[in-house]
């Protein structure tokens, strides 16, 4: 499924702390705008806390249980840690996504309008 924008890539971020509706919601809107998502997990190498109660892999696997096998194929996890620095941060979003998709021409960030 091609859509009609011609994007690789769809990237969506957040801590996913824990999915819910509203980010399944905007996973949807990610695999309807590119052939190939990626889900960047933040906050990926904290210790359990109240806070970041899952790690990563178990955050890839509560998304993935809300796909059907299709969808699955379609979707990748990237995870990403905190550097409280913006600037350093995207980099490494940005770097991450590159090596990821390399052949990535056309990438679209899928959000929400708060997030703006």
């Amino acid at each position: 499924m091609k859509s009609a924008m011609q994007i690789d890539v769809a990237v969506l971020i957040g801590r996913f702390q824990p999915f819910h509706n509203g980010h399944a919601t905007l996973l949807q809107l990610a695999l309807e705008t590119a052939e190939e998502v990626v889900v960047v997990l933040g906050s990926s190498f904290h210790a359990r806390s109240t806070k970041n109660p899952f790690n990563w892999q178990e955050r890839a696997d509560m998304i993935n249980a809300t796909l059907t096998p299709a969808e699955r194929d379609r979707v990748s996890y990237i995870a990403v840690r905190d550097y409280y620095d913006d600037a350093r941060w995207a980099t490494a979003v940005c770097g991450k996504v590159e090596r990821h998709f390399p052949y990535a021409k056309r990438i679209a960030l899928i959000g929400h309008f708060k997030d703006a």
